[in-house]
């Protein structure tokens, strides 16, 4: 994911957090779990809390997995984009 991707993902989800930090359940760890329960859950009927605290109601899991979906298209860019030319 790059850095455009992984803002679309905070706004989807209403984190203002750093992507990696050093406070308890960070984003790219919540990242994780968004991940995993699209992967493994179409439909969220009712909000559900999985590990590091990632809470998931019906319509932020569906904005998560519209993000995912569309980061894993392209939509946001190739991660390529964050790369730094080092000279």
């Amino acid at each position: 994911m790059n850095a455009r991707s992984r803002d679309a993902f905070r706004r989807a989800v209403g984190y203002s957090r750093e992507w990696r930090d050093d406070g308890p359940n960070s984003v790219h760890e919540r990242f994780a779990e968004a991940w995993a329960l699209c992967a493994t859950r179409l439909d969220v009927r009712q909000t559900v809390r999985v590990a590091y605290d990632y809470l998931a109601s019906p319509s932020v899991h569906a904005r998560a997995c519209n993000v995912i979906r569309a980061a894993a298209a392209g939509a946001y860019g190739s991660p390529a984009d964050d790369r730094v030319e080092l000279r």
